[in-house]
């Protein structure tokens, strides 16, 4: 279908009207790819530079030196922390983990007994039969 009003072409951007901005659009997120890329890349670098330093500082130094503080946060845990999720040690979930299977444990021994009490009472009195 020829149409007659050539900025209906130019408005669909194709053919040769889209080529300059698909062009731009791709170069735009091809760079956004490749620096995304690299900065993980650096992020790597440093992440096993710091853990191999920590290994050395560790093994050179002796019992009179003051124990260093810990291992800088990551950017991560730095984020987590910042909205309120919190690393909480091993023994201290497993603590919290406890406390909660004892308290579903409890409830579910009460639906048992709640359903063993319902069952006699029903055996217990006929039903209607109509």
């Amino acid at each position: 279908m020829l149409l007659s009003n050539p900025s209906a072409n130019q408005t669909r951007l194709g053919g040769r009207w889209g080529l300059v901005p698909g062009l731009c659009t791709g170069a735009l997120a091809c760079t956004l790819l490749q620096w995304t890329y690299n900065e993980l890349g650096v992020a790597r670098v440093k992440y096993v530079s710091r853990s191999e330093h920590l290994q050395i500082v560790s093994t050179h130094r002796s019992a009179s030196d003051p124990v260093p503080p810990g291992p800088p946060k990551s950017w991560s845990e730095t984020f987590l922390d910042f909205i309120g999720i919190y690393r909480i040690p091993d023994e201290e979930l497993l603590v919290k983990m406890k406390a909660a299977r004892l308290v579903l444990l409890g409830r579910i021994e009460g639906l048992e007994r709640d359903a063993e009490e319902k069952r006699r009472k029903d055996l217990g009195q006929p039903g209607d039969n109509s």
